[in-house]
């Protein structure tokens, strides 16, 4: 007699609609991984241009300017403290 009525979008849901939604979600998976292997090579490429770069400016600048090169390397270390901790706030906001 009594009881909640069923919803009718459940009984027209079948074996084939979930067949295609695990198709999608392998899909998405596949995709997610496609992403994640390309922007490691990127990754990989920017830190070999800026470790090249780092040292073309000290080979280049150590026998003219010992003083600019001070400065231009204290700047990068300023700057990839400031990148690492925000990257760490992060990393600590996400986990909460």
């Amino acid at each position: 007699m009594g009881g909640p009525s069923p919803n009718p979008l459940l009984e027209k849901f079948t074996d084939e609609h979930i067949h295609k939604y695990l198709d999608y979600i392998q899909r998405d998976d596949d995709h997610e991984f496609e992403l994640r292997s390309s922007s490691r090579w990127f990754h990989s490429f920017y830190l070999i241009m800026g470790l090249a770069s780092f040292l073309f400016l000290v080979i280049y600048l150590a026998p003219i300017d010992k003083a600019l090169l001070s400065d231009i390397i204290k700047v990068i270390v300023a700057f990839a403290g400031g990148l690492g901790s925000g990257f760490g706030l992060k990393a600590y906001l996400d986990k909460k």
